[in-house]
């Protein structure tokens, strides 16, 4: 049976013998078909007969068991669980689910799909928290622009005092940095949460996603995560892993957890060029 290695960077190195690779291209393919209606190339072989993926482009099949037997954790779920519990009165019900769905991925590679007003940015600063509890302190937050960074830390600052109370005696100071694509500069973490994931397949964000190492989590976000058009769906489940949790804007209205919208009118003066109210 092929062997599945991930590395510190988004990439895999399988190995296994001819007639066993060739088995896993060909499931690829088929899968790749499935996700985006058409068999994509996404192999190639190197001297030493070893299969070398873009990212973990075999890490839904590979953590259904098909290849090898699906790897333990990278953190203890009965601690996990506790932990949770004591988050209960901080989180959302989705919120919990997500959180142990993506802690407690094969490889700790996962995309959380929760629609825009499900509370991501709340998520995010609680998985930093458990991770951090759970001996896994450097996370790197990646947003979409410079703009969003300031924005994202001031959250985290409010939200992090409220996760400390929970905790308790479980605390641990995380290690939080926060950069956005366009700032990216080559490091190592125990944990990436990456903003808006579904625009990771596009060249430019994709190059600066593989400066980024990570020994333990890869955590995508998005309200929309598989929804491209240009068939490159396969490539951001490639870089992040498979969906570990998907809700929809139904599913957090049926649990009450939506954020509620807020509808304001402005007026602009054309004459003067400025916004009156």
């Amino acid at each position: 049976m092929p062997h599945v290695s991930p590395g510190f960077s988004a990439w895999f190195t399988v190995e296994g013998s001819h007639d066993e690779l060739q088995h896993m291209v060909d499931n690829i393919e088929t899968w790749t078909a499935s996700i985006d209606g058409r068999s994509t190339n996404v192999v190639s072989w190197d001297g030493d007969s070893r299969l070398h993926m873009l990212g973990g482009a075999l890490l839904e099949l590979a953590s259904q068991g098909l290849f090898q037997p699906v790897p333990p954790p990278m953190v203890d779920a009965a601690r996990l669980d506790l932990l949770l519990r004591r988050l209960a009165s901080v989180l959302r019900p989705h919120q919990l689910e997500a959180a142990r769905a993506a802690l407690l991925a094969p490889w700790g590679w996962s995309l959380l799909s929760i629609p825009m007003g499900g509370g991501k940015s709340v998520l995010s600063a609680a998985l930093v928290a458990l991770g951090a509890a759970l001996d896994w302190p450097q996370w790197l937050y990646v947003v979409t622009n410079k703009e969003l960074v300031a924005q994202t830390r001031a959250v985290f600052d409010r939200l992090m005092p409220k996760l400390q109370g929970a905790l308790d005696d479980e605390w641990r100071e995380p290690e939080m940095s926060f950069t956005s694509y366009g700032s990216v500069e080559e490091s190592l973490w125990h944990g990436l949460i990456l903003d808006e994931v579904h625009g990771l397949a596009a060249k430019g964000r994709r190059e600066a996603y593989l400066k980024l190492g990570a020994r333990a989590f890869r955590i995508g976000m998005s309200g929309t995560a598989l929804d491209r058009s240009d068939g490159r769906n396969a490539l951001t489940i490639s870089l992040v892993g498979p969906v570990a949790y998907n809700t929809d804007v139904k599913g957090l209205e049926v649990e009450g957890s939506l954020a509620k919208g807020r509808i304001s009118q402005l007026v602009f003066d054309r004459v003067r060029g400025r916004l009156i109210r």
